[in-house]
């Protein structure tokens, strides 16, 4: 829990975007299909989002594989994306681990929580 709602943080901090900034989520695998997303909030999973929508996805990466090789377009738009995106280790990363140890008690960093502060 500490781990995950570690790197969200962290990953907002570098977008410079608050919780209220976030509107979507995205969940996949069974994880996504079954999660009560104000249970794992309560729990310091995922920050307090307040205006965000879920969407589980289920498998994922099964049906993006099966996209891009059933779709041109899916492919492109794939490539598009993979060209976007900015790797970022958390384990050398010295704010996930501050994040990381204020993400150890329920629920979390007070920011990330204000209905629970």
């Amino acid at each position: 829990k500490a781990a995950a709602c570690g790197a969200i943080t962290v990953l907002m901090k570098k977008l410079k975007i608050g919780i209220e900034d976030v509107k979507h989520l995205y969940l996949a695998g069974a994880f996504g299909n079954y999660t009560d997303l104000e249970n794992a909030t309560r729990l310091g999973i995922f920050p307090e989002f307040p205006n965000v929508d879920v969407h589980p996805i289920g498998n994922g990466s099964l049906s993006g594989a099966y996209a891009t090789l059933m779709s041109m377009e899916k492919r492109g738009e794939a490539r598009e994306i993979a060209e976007k995106m900015v790797y970022v280790d958390l384990l050398v990363d010295v704010e996930f681990m501050e994040e990381y140890s204020r993400a150890l008690y329920l629920p979390g960093a007070k920011e990330y929580f204000p209905s629970y502060a």
